[in-house]
C-alpha cells in the first residue's frame, strides 16, 4: 500500500467522528426522495467544508441544503438525464452483434462521466464560476494534469462504494456517503493547490 493511500486512510480514520453524523443527517433528509438531491449537495458542502477546516456540523448542512439548493437540482439532472441517455443507448444497442464497438464506446463515456461527476460538485463549491460547462472543464483537467489524483480517489471510492452496495448496503446509512464525497473534496482542494503552486 502506497504511503499517500495510508495517508488517505487515517485522515478517514480520525475524521469519521463527523462524517457519521454527517451521513445519517444525509440519510434522514434523503428519506422523501424529492430532496434527496440537495441533501447530496449539502452533504458535499458539509464534506467540503471538514475539507478546508478540519470539522463540519449539522449546521453546516443545514446551511449547505439552503445555499445549494437550487445548484444541486442543476447537477443532479443534468447529471441525471445524461446518465440516462448513456444506460438508454446501452440497452437499445444490446442484442446486435455488430454494436459491439459501440456499446465498448458508451460503456466508456458512462465510466468517464461517472468519475468526472466525483470532482464536478466539489469544483462547483470552488469556482467563483459556477457555470457546469466550466466545472466539466476543470474536471476534465485534473484528469489530465493529474491522473494520480484522479484514478487514485476513484479507487478510493470504488473500494468504498462498491462492498456497499454488493456486501454491506447498511454502510450508506453510517458512513459510506459522506466518505466519498469527502475523498471527492479532498482530492479537488488537492489538485487547485497544486495548479496553485505551479503557477
Amino acid at each position: 500500500m502506497s504511503d499517500k493511500l495510508q495517508d488517505e486512510l487515517w485522515i478517514v480514520y480520525y475524521r469519521a467522528a463527523d462524517l457519521i453524523p454527517l451521513n445519517l443527517l444525509w440519510f434522514v433528509a434523503s428519506l422523501p426522495l424529492i430532496t434527496a438531491i440537495p441533501a447530496l449537495g449539502a452533504l458535499f458542502y458539509a464534506t467540503n467544508h471538514m475539507a478546508h477546516r478540519g470539522s463540519s456540523s449539522w449546521r453546516v448542512f443545514m446551511e449547505g441544503f439552503r445555499r445549494c439548493f437550487g445548484l444541486s437540482w442543476r447537477w443532479g439532472l443534468m447529471t441525471t438525464v445524461i446518465l440516462g441517455i448513456l444506460f438508454f443507448l446501452l440497452w437499445f444497442y444490446r442484442d446486435m452483434d455488430w454494436a459491439y464497438p459501440i456499446r465498448l464506446l458508451i460503456t466508456a463515456i458512462l465510466v468517464a462521466w461517472i468519475d468526472i461527476q466525483l470532482f464536478t460538485f466539489p469544483l462547483l463549491l470552488e469556482q467563483s464560476d459556477q457555470r457546469f460547462r466550466t466545472a466539466l472543464r476543470n474536471s476534465g483537467v485534473i484528469f489530465i494534469r493529474w491522473p494520480g489524483i484522479a484514478l487514485g480517489t476513484s479507487l478510493l471510492i470504488a473500494l468504498v462504494a462498491l462492498p456497499s452496495i454488493f456486501l454491506f448496503p447498511p454502510a450508506w446509512i453510517f458512513l459510506s456517503a459522506s466518505l466519498c464525497t469527502y475523498l471527492s473534496n479532498r482530492a479537488v482542494l488537492r489538485a487547485i493547490s497544486k495548479l496553485k503552486a505551479a503557477g
